[in-house]
């Protein structure tokens, strides 16, 4: 969630998955909806602490949401291995952030068409000041545009324009349900593309509903435009 980060914890909840007997408002398109004609491409990026397997399982349920709403999910290349276990260390401020700084920097500068995302352990260093105060920090997505209007996360101190970068902490999705797995990292995918947190039972609901909720007709419109600037 590309917001302050003390709204991350927000998606810390056990979500089952939607029924068809979940009510649902009338903005959202229903699975069956027209093929969107896009295709989101993601470059993937996995700790050496973890098997390339825990990678692909989450690009599967990445790609599980967005293809029931017409778009399909596109590796611009095989996941990449890197030492990094975690990006957020210390105890706050610049300290924490320095390295996320450096991993943005080298990663995703200059700014690509792609997605990064990136799967680790923990995105908070476990025993650290700031992985006390988010140790439930399950996702975290970093946008240009996000960086720019954000006070804490103009912190990061980042050039103007860098890929957009989500990150995935396994340590806390692992002690969800499977749902909630795709629901999480579906959200921070959407957070990637420009989609903002929203009311109702829909993909960027805050707080989360009680289920795996699709998208909106207005949400799906917001993906199409930007992977059509990225085309």
């Amino acid at each position: 969630m590309h917001h302050r980060l003390r709204r991350l914890v927000l998606i810390g909840l056990l979500l089952p998955a939607c029924s068809s007997s979940d009510p649902a408002p009338t903005t959202v398109d229903v699975p069956d909806a027209p093929p969107a004609r896009g295709t989101i491409r993601l470059r993937v990026l996995v700790s050496s602490s973890l098997d390339e397997v825990v990678a692909r399982r989450v690009v599967e349920s990445i790609s599980r949401y967005y293809r029931r709403h017409g778009f399909e999910i596109a590796l611009t290349r095989a996941p990449q291995v890197i030492a990094e276990s975690y990006l957020l260390q210390g105890g706050d401020g610049h300290e924490a952030v320095e390295p996320m700084r450096t991993f943005l920097r080298r990663w995703a500068v200059p700014a690509g068409a792609e997605i990064i995302v990136v799967v680790l352990p923990s995105i908070a260093a476990p025993c650290s000041g700031i992985g006390r105060f988010f140790s439930k920090l399950e996702g975290l997505t970093f946008t240009s545009d996000s960086v720019k209007s954000d006070p804490l996360l103009r912190t990061l101190n980042l050039l103007a324009s860098f890929t957009p970068t989500t990150l995935l902490s396994v340590r806390d999705i692992r002690r969800r349900a499977p749902s909630n797995v795709e629901f999480i990292a579906a959200h921070e995918l959407g957070h990637a593309m420009g989609l903002s947190h929203a009311r109702g039972k829909n993909l960027m609901a805050t707080p989360p509903p009680q289920c795996v909720p699709p998208l909106t007709a207005d949400q799906r419109t917001i993906i199409k435009r930007w992977l059509h600037n990225k085309a």
